[in-house]
């Protein structure tokens, strides 16, 4: 009877074959130039598998007699590709590998489907990071690798240095196993939004105040025919040519732009003051003017220079109000509810209580404020639900692409504001949908309580 052995000296494709027969016959099939190329070739700096079947093999022979080889004697008789001798550590790690492995072999690859050792960087051990920055994270505390190491330094730490891991190891568990809401949607690197953040008792007061509207089952039309979105803004008129500089600086974009490393210095490439456009600067002048909002239509009409954003200013805008409800409803009756926030001379900002100049106004003009005169139950901060807050957003988009060329004539500079705020009136009512508008604030609402009292992104 005959025996039969086949020897593939390469997990190659087989070319150049030498094959010999002999009885009982063996069948040898060498291929010669891939066996090289696969036994001695590699990566650069690392031990080719020639070299690391030597390893095993001293490893194991040291094992079966019991003698005692170091990684020092080891080392004294292998080399990495290149030259170079391996380092101890690496001699270390490569045989606790056929401890934990007796099935080793040259080339075998292992979970992440390449060869080498296993990652000391664990599953668990990535798992144990990823709960640790969430739990960071909801606490209100910066996920840093410093925070986490304190976390948990038994998985941020590499035992064998004493140093957390690798920045980008971290990075790369947070960005595959570490959630805000469902693991779906994983962190990513992000510049934060604009927004302002909210504090937990916020967002739960704006949900209870969400859900206690709810309960009246408010249908959305009547929000479009009854009630009157409004909000006192102000802008700046320069004259001064710094003060024309700063704004005009100001409308420049905050975020990365493109320039030249040896011109960053260049009051092109530089921002503008932080308080451009904010603040009337000497030869500039602050002009109120209101955002109306009601049955589909838009109003930005502007208050008297002197106008102040308190009860006494507020009660004296009621009547501007009530008198541009006449052109807008015509012979249809007018809203009589109007909705703001908490907003200084709306309310006392200290209590919710609505200031007594602006009740007396809205009584003598047949009006109602929607949050009663006691305004504690509506939130402080709601202005992402707001319906005129929605055309607000329309407004400055509208003025950061049509900006206004300055002049140092105040009266000509006060003449072009107001035609830009005009223009401006005319482009959002004809190209904005505010029917659309009109009716979302119970949807809104019902977001709001859905998602928890958190920010919205209308």
């Amino acid at each position: 009877m005959y025996h039969m052995s086949l020897h593939v000296l390469a997990p190659r494709k087989q070319s150049n074959l030498l094959v010999s027969f002999s009885f009982p016959f063996s069948i040898i099939v060498v291929c010669m130039a891939e066996a090289a190329e696969w036994w001695l070739g590699g990566r650069k700096g690392t031990m080719c598998p020639w070299v690391k079947a030597k390893v095993y093999g001293l490893h194991t022979a040291v094992n079966i007699l019991g003698t005692k080889v170091s990684n020092k004697d080891i080392r004294k008789v292998v080399k990495k590709i290149g030259g170079g001798k391996p380092t101890l550590r690496a001699l270390r790690d490569f045989r606790d590998i056929f401890d934990e492995d007796p099935d080793w072999y040259p080339g075998k690859c292992y979970s992440d489907g390449k060869p080498g050792p296993k990652m000391k960087f664990t599953e668990k051990k990535q798992q144990a990071v990823a709960k640790a920055a969430m739990a960071l994270k909801n606490r209100g505390y910066e996920p840093t690798v410093a925070a986490v190491v304190a976390e948990c330094p038994s998985a941020a730490i590499n035992p064998d240095t004493g140093l957390p891991w690798d920045k980008k190891l971290i990075a790369k568990v947070y960005k595959t196993k570490c959630y805000d809401l469902t693991p779906d949607n994983p962190w990513l690197l992000l510049n934060p939004l604009s927004k302002s953040a909210l504090p937990d008792w916020l967002e739960e007061h704006r949900k209870v105040w969400g859900k206690n509207l709810l309960a009246y089952n408010t249908l959305a039309s009547w929000y479009q025919r009854n009630v009157v979105w409004w909000d006192p803004c102000s802008s700046i008129v320069p004259s001064a040519p710094r003060a024309i500089f700063n704004i005009n600086k100001a409308n420049q974009p905050k975020f990365a732009r493109w320039m030249s490393k040896d011109a960053r210095y260049y009051s092109r490439n530089l921002r503008a003051s932080p308080d451009s456009g904010k603040q009337a600067s000497w030869g500039g002048k602050r002009v109120w003017w209101f955002i109306i909002f009601t049955r589909d239509q838009v109003r930005l009409p502007i208050m008297d220079m002197g106008w102040k954003q308190n009860g006494v200013g507020m009660a004296k805008a009621v009547p501007v109000l009530d008198k541009l409800l006449d052109g807008m409803c015509g012979s249809s009756p007018k809203p009589r509810v109007v909705f703001s926030d908490r907003g200084p001379g709306f309310y006392n900002t200290g209590n919710g209580i609505i200031t007594k100049a602006y009740r007396t106004a809205l009584e003598k003009h047949n009006f109602r404020p929607f949050a009663g005169n006691d305004a504690s139950h509506q939130p402080a901060d709601i202005a992402d639900i707001l319906l005129h807050e929605s055309v607000a957003a329309g407004i400055r988009k509208y003025f950061k692409g049509h900006p206004t060329k300055w002049t140092e004539d105040q009266d000509k500079n006060l003449k072009l504001f107001a035609e830009k705020l005009k223009s401006c009136e005319k482009h959002i009512n004809k190209n904005h949908n505010l029917k659309s508008l009109s009716l979302s604030f119970p949807n809104r609402v019902k977001k709001l309580v859905k998602e928890k009292g958190r920010r919205q992104p209308w």
